[in-house]
């Protein structure tokens, strides 16, 4: 696991400044602190330069990078693991290729002479690479099949960018520092952005399985994996039963372990971790340490989930660490989380992961998620949900009327309008909460969609949004880049079954824009290398060629059959409970002065976004009590603060005192 950057000039007139691209590197110094290595072609006025500041996690005595080839004709530099590597090196040296080292990053070298650039069909990790041919003057730029390694491009005047971070990037002032406003509209909406979207104007990120080729001649992407589709040998749908489930899971554990330093887990006592190191105990003699978080004080008991993870560490008999937050501690973070996230995103709980990642930085430095169950085997509860809603939809499109259609579409306003006023009403907000999902049916698809993800109506609206827009804000063209961007992603699953369409949508959004990518994020911030075996590519591939029927969407059936002789009642019948975190309430209570303090600051007002008297209001309701708007406020929070890191500086956080404990 590293950090990587590197500047190519596309004219070959030698503006690849190494020391420019030392400086990229610099940026990323937190996620290798272990080494750093440096590339250059030609020697003096290069055209290109590469960076890495290394994590030492594989082969620590010889796998520093950059690697080359035999003839130092192609060199890499990789973030991440290839975990294939030891079936992929046996295979290259049978036809005569040598290694000078036992890194898993140097097959990537030897692959690329043998498949050029076919060799994503036989990649099994995750990464993100750059990788030079100089004879060719080609460089490859790729990401893993799900993005679990990010990679950032810019391009300008003939040159490309290229980084980890997006920090890094901006570290050279040839590129602009400016605010891509067209899609800030996309992150108030989803609360993260979409597809390769940044809230940095020029500045993009590679989205899964993408991968670009970038010559003196022209720039082209290659799309190296696809969600649902059959692999390169053309292999049938399978059942992915409760056996096959377990022999792979069991394999792609037996992959992520493999490590030359201490790996720990990432232990929630939900099915996905508990099943994660079930499959530990299965396939190594060695037991992991495993890490969860508590929260403090009475607004955290109903998210603190670190009682039932100690039970399961000690069902297993391993080693467990609790790590406890309080409102002061998870708000003295944020700052951090801000700048480490890069681009802005409002997952209240990747702060909460901020501070867990750094304790079990102190001890190992890499650790195993549980992140993926869901995704994998369809276990949100909105996974049978939404498949219902898109056929009433569709048989509403067949029988009613259009008018009396646009029609039921229009009460969606007056629902939404209401919404906040009663959300803390519990049985009122709820039944409120039901008619708004049971309403979006009067949609189109692709509209019922993009509501339903982005909680539409529950957590903002489109009017919402709308009163809040300042001068500066293009609203017809952020509304439409936000509508899309989800659309692009829907494009390619036109005929796929409404089961299926749901499941590669949330792969598609969510997961590598907001959950795999604040989990680098957090993780990286202190040196930790977070792995996913849910997300093992083979296991996904398998998931998604298995028919829909099959999944029982809504129950991770599956998983729950596979791992049922070895987890114990209380975590195979416990309820589905998302990793979660007690912002709301402190944001209403232990944290409402410094957050006010933060949003209504003149500075934070006068931006020219937003309308500062409608920023004054949604505030000013949501603490007197009238309307519950905690996640606008707190995506309002996080966008000042993002602004504050990108344009002003390091963000600042009003200090709580002792007392917000």
């Amino acid at each position: 696991m590293c950090g990587i950057a590197g500047l190519y000039d596309r004219r070959m007139a030698g503006r690849a400044d190494q020391a420019v691209v030392q400086t990229m590197g610099k940026a990323l110094a937190h996620r290798g602190p272990d080494g750093q290595g440096t590339f250059c072609w030609p020697d003096e006025s290069p055209s290109l330069s590469l960076d890495i500041r290394r994590l030492s996690i594989i082969d620590l005595e010889t796998g520093d990078q950059p690697i080359h080839n035999e003839d130092r004709t192609v060199t890499v530099v990789c973030n991440g693991e290839i975990y294939n590597d030891r079936q992929l090196r046996r295979a290259l040296k049978a036809t005569g290729h040598r290694f000078r080292t036992k890194s898993d990053v140097e097959v990537l070298v030897h692959l690329y002479e043998e498949e050029g650039l076919g060799l994503f069909e036989r990649l099994r990790g995750m990464y993100a690479f750059a990788l030079w041919d100089q004879p060719r003057r080609r460089l490859l730029l790729a990401t893993d099949h799900l993005a679990i390694k990010p990679l950032y491009v810019a391009e300008q005047d003939g040159l490309v960018w290229f980084a980890s971070e997006a920090k890094a990037l901006l570290a050279d002032p040839r590129l602009p520092r400016q605010v891509d406003e067209n899609s800030i509209d996309t992150f108030l909406t989803f609360g993260y952005l979409l597809g390769g979207t940044t809230l940095y104007k020029g500045i993009r990120r590679l989205e899964p399985g993408q991968a670009l080729v970038i010559s003196p001649d022209s720039i082209s992407e290659i799309t190296h994996w696809q969600l649902g589709k059959p692999g390169p040998d053309g292999e049938p749908a399978e059942e992915l039963g409760e056996d096959s489930l377990r022999a792979r899971l069991d394999r792609a554990v037996e992959l992520h372990l493999r490590s030359d330093v201490p790996v720990g887990l990432f232990l929630s006592g939900g099915l996905d971790s508990a099943s994660l190191l079930a499959c530990v105990k299965a396939v190594s003699a060695c037991p992991l340490p495993t890490f969860s978080l508590g929260y403090a004080g009475p607004h955290g008991r109903a998210h603190d989930e670190s009682d039932h993870a100690a039970r399961v560490a000690a069902h297993f008999g391993v080693a467990h660490r609790r790590i406890e937050l309080a409102a002061r501690d998870w708000w003295s973070r944020l700052p951090a989380y801000v700048f480490a996230h890069d681009e802005p995103n409002a997952n209240p709980s990747a702060v909460s992961m901020l501070a867990l990642a750094e304790a079990a930085a102190a001890e190992v430095k890499a650790v195993l998620v549980g992140l993926g169950g869901d995704e994998l085997c369809a276990g949100y509860p909105f996974h049978a949900q939404l498949p219902a809603a898109l056929r009433w939809s569709a048989r509403l499109d067949r029988t009613l009327p259009h008018g009396l259609r646009k029609l039921l579409g229009r009460t969606g306003p007056i629902l939404q309008a209401a919404y906040p006023r009663v959300r803390r009403r519990r049985g009122l907000s709820g039944a409120l909460g039901w008619l708004i999902a049971r309403q979006r049916i009067a949609f189109p698809a692709p509209e019922l969609l993009q509501r339903t993800l982005s909680f539409d109506g529950l957590a903002s609206s489109g009017q919402q949004r709308l009163s809040l827009y300042g001068p500066q804000l293009p609203v017809s063209r952020g509304v439409g880049q936000t509508t899309r961007a989800f659309e692009q992603l829907l494009a390619p699953e036109t005929g796929a079954s409404p089961e299926d369409l749901v499941q590669r949508l949330v792969m598609k959004t969510w997961l590598p824009a907001n959950g795999l990518l604040s989990l680098d994020k957090v993780t990286m911030a202190h040196g930790l290398e977070a792995r996913v075996p849910f997300f093992d590519r083979d296991l996904v591939a398998a998931s998604l060629r298995t028919p829909s029927y099959r999944r029982r969407p809504g129950t991770k059936h599956a998983l729950r059959q596979a791992m049922r002789q070895e987890l114990p009642a209380s975590v195979l019948h416990r309820p589905k409970r998302a990793f979660s975190t007690p912002h709301g309430a402190w944001i209403d209570h232990e944290l409402a002065d410094p957050v006010q303090q933060v949003l209504l600051d003149r500075r934070s007002l006068n931006r020219g976004w937003f309308e500062p008297a409608a920023v004054r209001a949604l505030v000013t309701d949501h603490y007197r009590g009238a309307a519950d708007h905690t996640e606008m406020v707190f995506r309002l929070l996080i966008f000042e603060l993002w602004q504050q890191a990108t344009m002003d500086g390091p963000p600042h956080v009003p200090v709580v005192p002792e007392a917000g404990r």
